[in-house]
């Protein structure tokens, strides 16, 4: 399976993934000035695209301070379709990056005018999951006060040495802690756990991105399974004797974690199994083409 498409988008232009430009003076290459989404298409259908736009728009008017260069749902879908067909990828199950870039130059200040890009691009995937390793990182997530969480801004370089920290330690992604040791998220994912017959998962106040899937997953707990889902701040042992463990984020859905560091964990295979069937019959019922 090739890694990664042949052609990308870029600025609303099919292009040789090797041939893109971009001014080497802006602020996206000294500063990292750009924001992102990362989502699913499965057979040319989307799961909450228009979230991911909005959220994407978000981004952009953080970084810009302007509204005037947010991105319109329905056409920036239709220029996935067609690259996806492009790349004669229409019955994959493909990695969508839809990748907002900030031309900005001349330092800190806020210019006149913003050169505002977008870069698609493509990667094909496995549907096939894996239980995965946790290992806990010294790297720690970011507060809120000091970024915005909840946007998905190119500079994330600590997500990036979390999970570096964690292959280091023979892992398959990090638990990352907040400032003050609670349990925040993984370098990748939002997290969840049950026990007994409760569920739980980080608060937001835990200065965690608060994904699109993790929402949907709240949603279905509670009006597919009559769950409520117990947002707070929680310890890391609270995962060690849990039932069931697993990660949520947009690419992988649900994944289980079968181990944290040398500790396995439990397996309720019973109630895994429902989570994800009950979880693939209520995105199914959302998909939009």
């Amino acid at each position: 399976m090739k890694r990664t498409a042949e052609w990308v988008s870029f600025n609303g232009e099919f292009t040789p993934s090797d041939e893109v430009m971009i001014s080497p003076l802006s602020s996206s290459i000294y500063y990292g000035t750009g924001c992102f989404e990362t989502l699913v298409a499965e057979n040319l259908r989307f799961f909450r695209f228009d979230e991911h736009v909005k959220r994407l728009n978000a981004g952009i008017q953080y970084l810009t301070r302007s509204a005037n260069h947010a991105r319109n749902s329905e056409r920036l879908q239709d220029e996935v379709t067609r690259l996806i067909h492009h790349n004669k990828f229409s019955d994959k199950l493909v990695r969508v990056r839809i990748q907002v870039i900030i031309e900005e130059s001349g330092g800190y200040g806020i210019p006149d005018v913003s050169s505002v890009k977008t870069l698609i691009t493509l990667h094909p995937v496995s549907g096939t999951l894996k239980p995965l390793r946790l290992d806990l990182v010294p790297t720690r997530v970011i507060p809120s006060e000091c970024r915005p969480v909840h946007l998905k801004l190119s500079n994330m370089l600590h997500y990036r040495q979390a999970y570096r920290e964690a292959q280091q330690l023979g892992a398959d992604d990090a638990l990352m802690l907040t400032t003050s040791g609670k349990v925040a998220e993984t370098s990748i994912a939002n997290i969840f756990w049950k026990t007994g017959d409760q569920i739980h998962t980080p608060a937001k106040s835990c200065d965690l991105l608060p994904g699109i899937t993790r929402n949907a997953l709240i949603d279905c707990l509670n009006k597919e399974m009559d769950i409520t889902v117990r947002e707070g701040e929680y310890e890391v042992n609270d995962l060690e004797s849990a039932d069931l463990v697993w990660i949520t984020n947009s690419v992988k859905g649900i994944q289980v974690i079968e181990s944290l560091g040398e500790k396995e964990l439990n397996r309720d295979l019973e109630f895994e199994s429902r989570l994800i069937d009950t979880f693939q019959e209520f995105k199914a019922r959302q998909f939009k083409k």
